[in-house]
């Protein structure tokens, strides 16, 4: 099979204050904020007493870091280079690990399907489960 280079795109969240420092790290941008949100609504009373929460997160996550002087937040994002099968582990035990998959349609003359084989079910980056049929180009055309 053929090695592939996939690139995985990381949100990080620094927020420093009086105890010390909280790292956050998200696979988006959105992600990262919902979690730098939450800080803000934990901490917001505390240090800012009654002044209103705004409503809209990104404001409150910038009123937040304007009023309390003693706190920081900086986001920035990297990328990741790794082989693509990096990506993907085993499903937890206990689970089905494979299956047999038959492709195309069935033909009588030959008691078989165009392409058969066995598949491993991985747990994928997203915690999906995705299965790993083989090379591309084993698998039969539309034609076939």
């Amino acid at each position: 099979m053929t090695e592939t280079t996939n690139k995985i795109a990381l949100w990080v969240g620094v927020v420093g204050n009086k105890y010390g420092v909280n790292t956050y790290v998200a696979v988006s941008e959105e992600a990262l904020r919902k979690e730098i949100f939450e800080y803000v609504k934990a901490w917001w009373q505390d240090e800012l007493g009654d002044l209103p929460l705004p409503q809209d997160r990104d404001q409150a996550i910038e009123a937040y870091f304007e009023q309390v002087e003693s706190e920081t937040c900086t986001i920035d994002s990297t990328t990741l280079a790794g082989d693509f099968e990096d990506l993907f582990r085993p499903l937890p035990a206990g689970k089905i690990h494979g299956g047999y998959l038959e492709i195309g349609e069935w033909d009588p003359t030959t008691d078989a399907y165009p392409w058969e084989g066995y598949i491993d079910l991985l747990l994928g980056p997203d915690d999906q489960v995705w299965a790993k049929v083989g090379d591309a180009e084993n698998i039969p055309g539309q034609e076939e």
